[in-house]
């Protein structure tokens, strides 16, 4: 990268200058905000902790507790404030909380997270989600064929790691988000999520937004998650975009979470007129995705050419494999 434009419109061009601007950027992109009026998003979450899912939870860690989370932890992941892994403990013996914690919360978070996620649920499959979005996209690629059009929203969320021209840059201290590498943190995740997941609900079941038909007769979706990679589904109309911008930016204003919008593909049915199709995109200042490549890390759509579908895997496969090879070899 030879030259980049800074907040105030500025041209960088040297080292020096090229690192500051990112560095600046994403300082700023991970802030978090002053103040989040968390209550508007709480306010539509149903109680499903129990009183003895709570005093399960709430309850004293015992050494057997204890025991098992410290041997379940990276021994070189997520390093805690005071700079020690987890093999320092693991070795020498010491209290470790937040995997114990994370433990408990595996034991209650089928009964209070929804079916729409996948990810870190035990009993729930990721090959779930992969099938539903298989089948809900190829529904809107070829069987559509009334005036209603439908839209699928892929959303992506904000990275953390910067890296110019090759180099890890700056020391960015994020204030908002989650924590990578601490045992918790997806289970957090997912209680967070969640509220995005009710709040998509809520406003589905007011009929504010409408998901897409599955079958004929069959029930409506409007969204699928496996931890940050969501797919969100509703009509293909000004009116429904802009109410799901709504709903998203609620749940941005309250939560801190940052959606990337820059990554964002729209994925219209094949009975969506062109009109409309415009009108939308005029509103949202995206483009139009012809096919959403990949959910999870597997093709949505399948065309006649299964070889060029999957090859992507394939290639993705055999590097791996090479990897193993050069390792074993040394």
């Amino acid at each position: 990268m030879k030259q980049i434009k800074d907040k105030e419109g500025r041209m960088c061009s040297s080292k020096e200058e090229i690192e500051e601007a990112f560095v600046d950027y994403f300082s700023n992109l991970f802030k978090a905000e002053e103040s989040l009026e968390v209550e508007a998003c709480v306010e539509v979450l149903e109680r499903k902790v129990t009183v003895a899912m709570n005093q399960k939870l709430l309850a004293e860690f015992t050494i057997e507790e204890i025991t098992v989370a410290l041997n379940q932890m990276s021994p070189l992941k997520a390093p805690g404030r005071d700079g020690f892994p987890a093999c320092f403990y693991q070795h020498n013996w010491a209290t470790v909380h937040p995997e114990v914690l994370a433990n408990r919360l595996k034991l209650v978070l089928p009964d209070i997270i929804s079916c729409y996620q996948s990810a870190f649920i035990p009993g729930r499959l990721i090959i779930d989600n992969v099938i539903t979005a298989y089948e809900t996209m190829h529904s809107m690629q070829t069987r559509m064929w009334s005036k209603v059009g439908f839209m699928g929203i892929k959303l992506d969320m904000s990275i953390e790691q910067v890296v110019v021209n090759g180099n890890l840059v700056g020391n960015i201290q994020p204030t908002r988000g989650i924590r990578k590498g601490d045992p918790i943190s997806p289970y957090l995740f997912l209680l967070c999520v969640e509220v995005l997941s009710t709040l998509l609900h809520k406003e589905e079941q007011r009929g504010v937004i409408t998901g897409v038909p599955t079958s004929p007769k069959g029930p409506h979706l409007s969204h699928l998650f496996f931890a940050d990679d969501s797919l969100l589904f509703c009509k293909a109309n000004s009116v429904e975009w802009r109410q799901l911008m709504k709903i998203l930016g609620v749940y941005e204003a309250r939560l801190g979470q940052k959606l990337n919008l820059n990554k964002t593909s729209i994925f219209f049915s094949r009975n969506t007129s062109n009109e409309r199709k415009q009108e939308i995109l005029l509103q949202s200042g995206l483009s139009e995705a012809t096919r959403i490549d990949s959910y999870l890390g597997l093709p949505i759509v399948v065309g006649k050419s299964k070889r060029l579908a999957f090859n992507d895997i394939v290639e993705r496969v055999s590097k791996r494999l090479s990897n193993w090879k050069v390792k074993f070899l040394s």
